[in-house]
């Protein structure tokens, strides 16, 4: 929401052409925000998944 700011200010002002640049700008802002999220989310799943691999392995070690 932050990002479209600027262009509802210049919707208001009646500046349509500034009103489409700047929604570029907004819309371009998320797909950014939104593939950094989804890299985060991956890097985040596989270490999870190396961490609880590790957990199963230290525990079948303490079992013995």
């Amino acid at each position: 929401m932050i990002a479209i700011g600027p262009a509802l200010v210049a919707m208001g002002e009646g500046n349509i052409e500034r009103v489409a640049e700047e929604m570029i700008v907004a819309f371009s802002a998320s797909i950014l925000a939104l593939i950094a999220a989804s890299i985060t989310f991956s890097v985040m799943t596989v270490r999870r998944r190396w961490l609880l691999q590790d957990m199963v392995g230290i525990e079948v070690k303490t079992e013995q």
